[in-house]
């Protein structure tokens, strides 16, 4: 009873407004802290880890898709491809083979990942023999070279990508993960709340002892106020800088270079299909019906076309056509139009290579599938390439900005609000010390 009648004492509600405000401080700093810790996780994620990751991925799929596709034109060349296109292929495989080794480190402890990975390590000398043979018989005549072909080919399409697929899923998800993370409003919700009333408690405290004791102010008080004040805005500035970084980073970074990306692993894929269909001498149709799906999802402005073989595909809504909205938010459509047109020639000289081969010109189909239809495709995978490159420049400005003054904040955020402690419960204690 008399520690009752004592706490509604004026000295012993100053006791209890200098012990709300130490825990009022104390909640705030957990508050904080904890949406900084997490922020900065995720932004240092994001441009050391699951981003690059995701890049890494990507580079894999394009290496392996590039592979393929160069390794079908040694149908056309009967096994006497051009030292430059040999390289090209084996520089791919090497490729593949490092980035492989990378991210097999970096997929941490994912069941899905380490599986899809462990597939590619394993069908990956499978495919690079069955290619070797089919060299081998190609270059001597022998039709057995074009099966040996067809069956890299499929292992290619039907296992070893699909894995690296997988692995990019996984690669995704974690990207997305560390944005969700990163750009949390209810984290910069919680830290004002909390501020707020840990500030409105120190008024309330300055009100009552203004009242009780004759005094406008109470130094302590205002102090630890303003260092309150202070560090909050500090904080909510910086959480906020943070998630428009990264908000910029995915929408004109991260974004643009995923869907340029499968824009580019799209164009390979067309171009081994077509490779695969003209070798086929006119029984290819199950790789005209994939290079068909492949430009469909492709897309881009004028990709239709149809010749007397009824090759026909309707390429509207396609990568290409996302990749122009995504463009708009960097003013990048220029570069993603001139994608489109790049692709558009590419079709007209599919067209061209099927109708001489319908009509029974077969030299002249293969000369103009090693020429002009080939170079139509390495401008679009060149170009691409570029677009992809500037879009990946964008992400790691925006991830690098996002990561800023984490550090700094750390180190205020754990003084700032100790030393508003001390000095709420220094100002109260003078205070309380006039009534003994």
């Amino acid at each position: 009873m008399r520690r009752r009648r004592w706490l509604r004492t004026t000295p012993g509600r100053l006791r209890t407004f200098s012990i709300l405000a130490v825990v009022a401080i104390v909640l705030l700093w957990l508050v904080t802290a904890s949406a900084l810790n997490t922020r900065r996780d995720a932004a240092r994620s994001v441009a050391t880890s699951s981003g690059p990751r995701l890049v890494a991925t990507e580079d894999l799929y394009r290496a392996l898709a590039d592979a393929d596709a160069t390794a079908s034109s040694a149908l056309l060349r009967a096994g006497l491809e051009p030292p430059a296109d040999r390289q090209r292929y084996l520089d791919d495989l090497a490729r593949a083979g490092r980035l492989l080794t990378r991210i097999t480190k970096e997929s941490g402890s994912s069941s899905r990942a380490e599986a899809a990975a462990a597939t590619i390590a394993q069908q990956l000398p499978v495919y690079a023999g069955r290619v070797e043979a089919a060299r081998t018989n190609i270059r001597f005549g022998f039709p057995v070279g074009a099966e040996y072909m067809r069956q890299a080919s499929g292992l290619m399409r039907e296992e070893i990508l699909p894995a690296a697929t997988a692995l990019y899923a996984a690669g995704a998800t974690q990207l997305d993960h560390d944005f969700e993370s990163g750009t949390s409003g209810s984290q910069i919700a919680w830290t004002a709340v909390v501020g707020v009333l840990t500030l409105a408690l120190l008024a309330a405290a300055l009100v009552f002892t203004a009242r009780r004791t004759n005094r406008i102010l109470n130094v302590g008080l205002v102090a630890a106020s303003v260092v309150v004040a202070l560090v909050l805005v500090w904080s909510i500035v910086r959480f906020d800088a943070e998630q428009r970084a990264l908000v910029s980073a995915q929408r004109k970074g991260s974004d643009a270079v995923q869907v340029l990306s499968t824009a580019r692993i799209l164009g390979l894929q067309a171009q081994a299909d077509a490779n695969l269909e003209l070798a086929e001498r006119g029984t290819g149709a199950t790789y005209h019906d994939a290079w068909a799906t492949t430009m469909a999802r492709l897309g881009g402005a004028g990709c239709a076309v149809t010749t007397d073989s009824n090759a026909t595909t309707e390429c509207a809504g396609g990568s290409l056509e996302r990749a122009a909205t995504i463009a708009d938010r960097a003013g990048d459509r220029a570069q993603v139009n001139e994608l489109a047109g790049l692709a558009t020639d590419y079709v007209a000289n599919y067209a061209a290579v099927r109708n001489r081969d319908d009509s029974g010109d077969y030299a002249g189909a293969v000369k103009k599938a090693l020429g002009e239809q080939a170079d139509a495709a390495a401008k679009f995978d060149n170009a691409t390439e570029q677009a992809i490159q500037q879009a990946q420049a964008r992400f790691d400005t925006a991830a690098s900005d996002a990561r800023v003054g984490f550090g700094l904040l750390a180190v205020a955020l754990t003084a700032g609000l100790l030393l508003a402690a001390v000095l709420a419960i220094v100002g109260l204690q003078r205070r309380i010390g006039e009534y003994r």
